[in-house]
């Protein structure tokens, strides 16, 4: 098996050789990644909370050691890197973020309301870390555990920078794992590019830097892939595994392991050859996947009415931010525009948002992904 990807279709031998030596014999390249990012984490204390700067050297070292420990060979090398590099992004954008809004947190972001609902948790309130009444509860559970590790350990855990510091850690992993993953599917070479191209795009370093849910669910989904692909592992401990990473993805975005494990389905599906095998499982899936939902909305305490509701409200609030998009307008325009939709969906957000708000620090960084982006596909 084999797949493409950008410039990972590069089949220079020197570049190669270069780019691998570099990871892996270069040591003054490394120490030089490894003493910028310890200066970045010891000088967000003089940005703050000053109490808090052992703390951040503290966490900075375990989550180095941890991964250090786990990993070995390029994974380990490219955990370091990724590392890093997402240490030096953080502070700098944490520099930012507190000369624009005198905070830790962008104006209006969903960073800062997880971040109350921990607050909240650790001030006693069970509701955001129960699974019948929040739809992210194995996030907030995760993030109060290592809150309050921090405060039994004498630490301020509740300076944001921390939860920051867990994400920068959950992403490294999430490179060395894609790594490894890109590997099982094609070469040595376009397993480095791919890993290095995903350590450096722009999108991917926002979401590594911040207390969003995004990048714990795509190290689960890199997780899940690792698995799926591995084919060492037995049938049945496989299964066993997926439905971990499924339970741990629902507990964080209920919306992705429905995607995952219906395209598992389907890859399985198309190894069949029996035709008649193959609507066997078709049907039992179709009657599993409702016996599922109609659950998970007892579960919920959910009627079909409230879930149109819900539906509705969902539609009226994303029609009237879409309003004026694009997309929006092609969608609406007469049948023979239609085909048009695609190529704008394939290569959207589309024009890139810094033309629209070249003031945001978020419009910066999404734009900077979309020339990526854009350059692939063409």
């Amino acid at each position: 098996m084999d797949f493409k990807i950008g410039f990972t279709n590069c089949h220079n031998p020197l570049i190669h050789a270069n780019m691998e030596r570099l990871l892996t014999e270069k040591k003054y390249f490394q120490l030089l990644a490894a003493s910028l990012s310890f200066l970045a984490v010891f000088a967000i204390g003089g940005l703050s909370w000053h109490q808090a700067n052992f703390g951040f050297i503290y966490t900075y070292a375990l989550f180095f050691v941890i991964g250090a420990v786990l990993l070995k060979g390029m994974m380990r090398k490219f955990f370091i890197l990724s590392y890093q590099l997402g240490t030096i992004l953080a502070v700098a954008y944490a520099a930012y973020l507190l000369n624009l809004t005198n905070s830790f947190f962008n104006v209006g972001g969903d960073e800062l309301t997880f971040y109350e609902r921990v607050n909240s948790v650790i001030n006693g309130n069970t509701f955001y870390i129960n699974p019948a009444t929040c739809r992210y509860w194995l996030f907030i559970l995760r993030n109060y555990l290592y809150m309050s590790f921090l405060n039994v350990q004498g630490m301020d855990g509740l300076h944001p920078f921390f939860n920051n510091q867990l994400n920068i850690f959950i992403g490294a992993l999430s490179i060395a794992y894609t790594y490894a993953l890109a590997l099982k599917l094609s070469s040595s070479q376009k397993a480095i590019y791919t890993a290095l191209f995903l350590m450096v795009l722009p999108m991917y370093c926002f979401y590594q830097f911040n207390g969003l849910r995004d990048i714990n669910t795509a190290f689960l989904v890199i997780c899940y892939l690792n698995i799926n692909f591995n084919e060492r592992i037995k049938p049945g401990s496989k299964l066993l595994q997926l439905a971990f990473m499924v339970f741990l993805l629902s507990g964080i975005r209920m919306e992705t392991p429905v995607f995952m494990v219906l395209t598992t389905a389907i890859y399985y599906l198309l190894k069949i050859k029996s035709p008649q095998v193959r609507y066997t499982i078709i049907a039992l899936t179709v009657l599993a996947g409702a016996a599922v939902f109609l659950l998970g909305l007892s579960f919920l305490n959910l009627s079909l009415d409230e879930l149109n509701r819900y539906t509705d409200a969902y539609n009226l609030l994303r029609d009237k931010n879409a309003a004026t998009s694009l997309g929006s307008q092609l969608k609406n325009a007469p049948i023979y525009f239609k085909p048009l939709v695609m190529v704008y969906m394939w290569f959207s957000p589309l024009p890139p948002p810094v033309l629209l708000d070249p003031s945001d620090a978020y419009s910066i960084w999404v734009s900077l992904a979309c020339l990526f982006w854009y350059w692939m596909v063409i």
